[in-house]
């Protein structure tokens, strides 16, 4: 529980830090923390009566405070290529690693959630120097970081563009991390941020070879502007049809199949903003998965939408609805 508190707050301090404006990313921030105080709050230990002893205290042994012995280095292989059609850019995920996704952004995290790799991009409200902007990002993660260290800036090349990265280090609810962020200005206003971490020991073992082969892999591309959260697709199956249904499960390791589900559902309105009511009307087994049906009524209209929790696609909006992410 604890490594999942830790991974969603670099998911929301890199959101908040990079994005647009201060308001665009509280707004994703809004999104990603919908559902997840109940996943992520712990039942607290029953404090413990100790009754002293009338015999002398023991001698309290001294700390350990040894090195940790360096884990063994982990190959990286990579596997599916995603493309996120708002943030102008296509990666490769390595193999065994989970992902979520919003609209111009992506979580990556190993399946222990020991690292995760942070991408985003898009377009900026205005032009501005990938020295400024990396200074501005960095600044704001500071605020919420212990400890935070930044060495001094260097090239790096993403996707054929030369952008600058930083090495980073800090404390983060009780865990040490290490990291690098790097930033690249594309095009004029177009943007491509990356903020790749792991707990100490991980970073050297697996970290940096995660974040550097899926950097290798990435390719930018127009971006799809990003009038709002609610990409509609023109694709008339989607979501209506069993063989093509809404692909909401494998998110981070802090968030589950069936709140993805209620998450999606709650933030679905009608064509011109009419509030949703739905019911699950039973699951089914289909195409070596199992599908969730739900009846969702708006107005005077009822459609059966099929939902599949454990299989995820990029997030868009069946045609004939709109929804409540708006900018």
């Amino acid at each position: 529980m604890k490594q999942q508190v830790f991974v969603l707050l670099l998911v929301l301090l890199f959101v908040t830090a990079c994005g647009p404006t201060p308001e665009e990313g509280a707004t994703a921030t809004a999104l990603m923390l919908t559902t997840t105080a109940e996943a992520i709050t712990e039942t607290p230990k029953p404090t413990e009566t100790i009754t002293p002893s009338s015999t002398s205290l023991p001698t309290e042994e001294p700390a350990n405070t040894s090195t940790p012995t360096p884990l063994p280095t982990k190959d990286v292989e990579l596997g599916e290529t995603f493309e996120i059609e708002h943030g102008g850019f296509l990666y490769q995920i390595p193999i065994g690693y989970k992902q979520t996704f919003r609209p111009g952004f992506v979580s990556i995290s190993s399946e222990n959630g020991k690292v995760v790799v942070l991408l985003a991009g898009g377009y900026r409200p205005e032009e501005m120097e990938a020295e400024e902007a990396l200074d501005l990002q960095l600044l704001n993660m500071s605020a919420d970081i212990n400890d935070f260290s930044v060495s001094e800036p260097f090239d790096i090349t993403i996707g054929g563009i030369n952008g600058l990265a930083v090495d980073v280090t800090g404390n983060l609810f009780n865990e040490d991390f290490e990291g690098r962020v790097a930033y690249v200005t594309v095009d004029g206003l177009q943007y491509f941020s990356v903020f790749g971490s792991a707990t100490s020991q991980y970073w050297a073992a697996e970290g940096m070879q995660a974040f550097a082969a899926i950097l290798e892999t990435v390719e930018f591309f127009d971006p799809t502007p990003m009038e709002n959260f609610c990409p509609v697709t023109t694709d008339t199956s989607f979501g209506y049809s069993k063989d093509n249904p809404i692909m909401v499960g494998k998110g981070d390791a802090f968030l589950s199949g069936p709140s993805f589900e209620r998450e999606y559902l709650d933030q679905l309105r009608g064509p011109n903003g009419e509030v949703v009511e739905y019911t699950r009307s039973g699951s089914l087994t289909h195409n070596e998965t199992i599908l969730d049906a739900y009846q969702v009524t708006y107005g005077d209209k009822t459609v059966i939408l099929y939902l599949d929790m454990y299989n995820l696609n990029q997030f868009r909006v069946p045609s004939g609805f709109s929804c409540a992410w708006e900018w």
